[in-house]
C-alpha cells in the first residue's frame, strides 16, 4: 500500500507530476532530452540494446528509442494541460527532443540563444564562402 505515481511513462513525466503537490512553480526540467546524443544515452550507457527510430520535430531529426518517444508524447500532452489548467510554468533546459517540443509548444527553453548563435555562425560561414568564391 505504498503511494505510487501512476501516470507518466518515464522519469521526466513522473517528476512533473510529483512537482505539483510539492508546490514547485515554475518547474525546471534538466536532462529531459528524450533522445540519443551521438548514438548514446544515459551517463554510463544503457545496459540493453534498444530499438531505435527517427522522429522529426522543428525541422530536426532525433534518434530515439520507443520509450523515449512515449515520454516525449506524454510531455506534449501533459505540459499544456498543467500550464492551461493549473497555471504551471515549465522551463526546459538542454537540447534534445523534449526541449524542441517545448519550444514548439511555446514553453520557455534555453534553446533560443543556442539556435540563434548556431544560425548566426552558419550564416557567417555561408557569407564567408560566398565572398571567397
Amino acid at each position: 500500500m505504498e503511494p505510487m505515481v501512476i501516470w507518466g511513462s518515464a522519469a521526466i513525466t513522473r517528476a512533473m507530476i510529483l512537482a505539483l503537490p510539492i508546490g514547485y512553480n515554475p518547474v525546471h526540467l534538466y536532462g529531459a532530452d528524450s533522445s540519443f546524443v551521438n548514438g548514446s544515452t544515459h551517463i554510463r550507457k544503457s545496459t540493453t540494446e534498444e530499438r531505435r527510430m527517427a522522429i522529426l520535430c522543428n525541422h530536426r531529426v532525433f534518434e530515439v528509442a520507443p520509450w523515449m518517444a512515449q515520454q516525449a508524447e506524454d510531455f506534449k500532452v501533459l505540459a499544456p494541460q498543467f500550464a492551461n489548467n493549473l497555471g504551471i510554468e515549465f522551463v526546459v533546459h538542454g537540447d534534445g527532443l523534449i526541449p524542441h517540443i517545448a519550444l514548439a509548444k511555446g514553453f520557455k527553453t534555453d534553446l533560443e540563444p543556442k539556435l540563434k548563435y548556431a544560425f548566426r555562425a552558419f550564416a557567417g560561414k555561408c557569407a564567408f564562402l560566398w565572398t571567397n568564391l
